[in-house]
Formats: structure tokens, C-alpha cells, sequence
């Protein structure tokens, strides 16, 4: 297998306290509204390929393995050779994980960091909705409330029936940070690859 490597890294919130701790979480759940390939970084002839499903990417599947991103045999792709990837994320991030005296727990969604509890007996999943204010990069456009538009180049270019895939690989080390019983999340890293068979 020939590799192409390229990596995502979601960056959401970049300003840590000074009693801030970087935890893993049990549940770090993300869900790709949409996803397209494109033939250029403008994304103007996009082809959709998937989305509609929230993932746990902190599931032992995604972390340590690769996986397929999505089944491309069914996408009208034609003929055409695709460069870039683009996706459109859900603003709103499912998280269990705990640190020291504090757990998630389900309560109200707030935009930013969210508190947490100190009863143990209420831990649980936690939505943690992103600040329009902290989703910025180079990458990134249509920020919105409820989504934002991620765009990155593919380290090599796809072509249907050729005997390529998109796969990738996900690592959610420390991408929950609880700013003392306040939880956000931060910087899962995403690997794909174009993988020639």
C-alpha cells in the first residue's frame, strides 16, 4: 500500500487557564453534517461522499486503527480527479470525561466552556457547543451557530476506479480540557490518507 498523509487538526479552543487540565475522554462524539470531495481548494465542483451521522471518534476503532472514511463506490464521481476534502461539522460536540472532582453531565447548552458537576452519580455525555468565536483558521468559513465549512487538501488526488481509498486514523489524547469544573473541547487530531492498493 502507497500512503499520501495529510492532518486535520480541529482547532477549538486554544486558550488554556492556568488550572486547566487536558484529559482524554471516554466519548468525544463529532458529527460531519456533510462531506464532499472537490477537484481544487475552491470546492466549486463538489461532489457529496457522506455525512449525516454523529461518531464517537474516542471509540477504540477510530483511535489506534484505520478505518474507512466512507464507502466512495456509490458516489457520481465520474472520471474526474479530486485534490481536496471538504466538510461541514455540527457546532455541537458530545463529550464524557472527567477530571479530578468534576464529570460531564448532561445539562444545558451554552455556547463556550460548560460546567460540569461534582456529584459523581450524575457523570455522563455533555454537549458542549462551540463559540463562533474560537472556530477560525485559514481552513475554515461559514461559521455559524449551528456548523461550520472545513477545507483541506488530500496529500495526493483520488480517482475512482483506480484502487484508491480515503482512510483515516483519529487520536482524542487530551481533546477535553476542564478549566476547573468547566469542560470544552479541544484539539482532536485526524489523519487521512489516500492509500493505493
Amino acid at each position: 500500500m502507497k500512503y499520501s498523509t495529510i492532518a486535520f487538526f480541529l482547532s477549538l479552543f486554544v486558550c488554556l487557564a492556568a488550572k486547566s487540565a487536558l484529559v482524554t475522554p471516554e466519548v468525544y462524539g463529532v458529527k460531519f453534517n456533510e462531506i464532499y470531495l472537490c477537484q481544487s481548494a475552491s470546492c466549486d465542483n463538489a461532489v457529496k461522499i457522506g455525512g449525516g451521522d454523529r461518531i464517537d471518534i474516542a471509540d477504540p476503532f477510530f483511535n489506534n486503527s484505520v478505518g474507512s472514511l466512507v464507502d466512495l463506490k456509490n458516489a457520481n464521481l465520474g472520471n474526474n480527479i479530486y485534490s481536496h476534502l471538504k466538510f461541514n461539522v455540527d457546532m455541537r460536540i458530545l463529550v464524557k470525561a472527567n477530571s479530578g472532582s468534576c464529570w460531564s453531565t448532561p445539562s444545558k447548552i451554552e455556547p463556550g466552556y460548560s460546567n460540569g458537576t461534582t456529584d459523581q452519580s450524575k457523570y455522563g455525555e455533555q454537549i458542549i457547543q462551540m463559540h463562533t468565536d474560537y472556530v477560525q483558521g485559514n481552513e475554515i468559513s461559514n461559521v455559524t451557530t449551528e456548523s461550520f465549512d472545513f477545507i483541506m487538501a488530500l496529500g495526493g488526488t483520488y480517482q475512482k476506479g483506480t484502487g484508491q481509498s480515503i482512510q483515516w486514523n483519529i487520536d482524542v489524547t487530551d481533546s477535553v480540557n476542564f478549566d476547573d469544573c468547566e469542560i470544552g473541547p479541544e484539539e482532536p487530531y485526524l489523519n487521512f490518507s489516500v492509500v493505493q492498493f
